[in-house]
């Protein structure tokens, strides 16, 4: 989450994390708010952000294909991914939410 105005700031910050992290762990999405959501307390709202993201995934992601490979493999990944994380094709296991633990009983 970024709360910045530059329309830049997602090529920006992939750029520089491309730079500084390793290929697995670069960002996929970069999502812009005004301001963090806060609770009564003024601490941030993590169950907000968790509700956006969810929400936010699911309009981006496009139809799984209807091969069987990929059906299989959207069936393990659901066994093996966290419930309640939506699976976008595009991105990696552990981007989806998995561990390599997970990963390993795969």
């Amino acid at each position: 989450f970024v709360t910045s105005r530059t329309s830049k700031i997602d090529s920006l910050l992939r750029k520089k994390f491309q730079e500084v992290l390793p290929s697995f762990a670069h960002i996929s999405d970069v999502i812009r708010l005004d301001a963090l959501p806060v609770t009564t307390h003024g601490k941030i709202d993590t169950e907000s952000l968790r509700s956006f993201i969810s929400s936010h995934s699911q309009s981006d992601l496009e139809e799984v294909s209807e091969s069987n490979f990929e059906e299989r493999l959207w069936s393990l990944w659901t066994t093996y991914l966290p419930s309640g994380h939506p699976i976008d094709p595009q991105k990696s296991f552990v981007e989806a939410g998995g561990t390599s633990l997970a990963a390993l009983r795969l």
